[in-house]
């Protein structure tokens, strides 16, 4: 074997291992955390800014929150290992509100059944919270809601 090619092997398996230790290491995070939303109402989604969840009265609806990163990437593919959280409050903003429940569907963190025996008119505030467990409490948005 010339000297060359007995240089060479060890240097590439050097420049390899040393190539797949930097990748592993310096790969940037993904980003979970969400600077903004979209809503969809019954499969019916509102484009942000959302500043009032409408909500047509009457037994149930289904409520899906869309998250976004500051890249403005979706973070549907993050959604088994974070919680959405949907909490009614009446118009003051800090009694929790009667006649509107939500439920997180325990298999799609992010899309809730919210049950209204509110009637139409009944307007309040909404928080929607975000978070790596079911408290979802290390993000919040704030809006109004209506029930129409």
């Amino acid at each position: 074997m010339s000297k060359r090619i007995a240089f060479l092997i060890p240097a590439v398996i050097v420049s390899a291992a040393v190539s797949v230790a930097c990748s592993d290491s310096e790969a940037p995070a993904e980003d979970h955390t969400p600077v903004r939303f979209d809503v969809a109402v019954n499969l019916d989604t509102v484009t942000g800014p959302v500043d009032t969840l409408r909500l047509p009265a009457g037994p149930s609806d289904s409520v899906v929150i869309i998250f976004y990163n500051a890249g403005d990437e979706n973070l549907d593919h993050a959604e088994a290992e974070h919680y959405s959280l949907l909490t009614f409050y009446e118009a003051d903003g800090v009694t929790v509100a009667t006649g509107i429940t939500s439920t997180m569907d325990p298999s799609h963190h992010f899309r809730h059944k919210v049950d209204l025996t509110a009637p139409a008119g009944t307007k309040g505030h909404l928080v929607i919270g975000f978070g790596h467990d079911a408290l979802a409490d290390e993000n919040a948005f704030d809006l109004g809601y209506s029930i129409e």
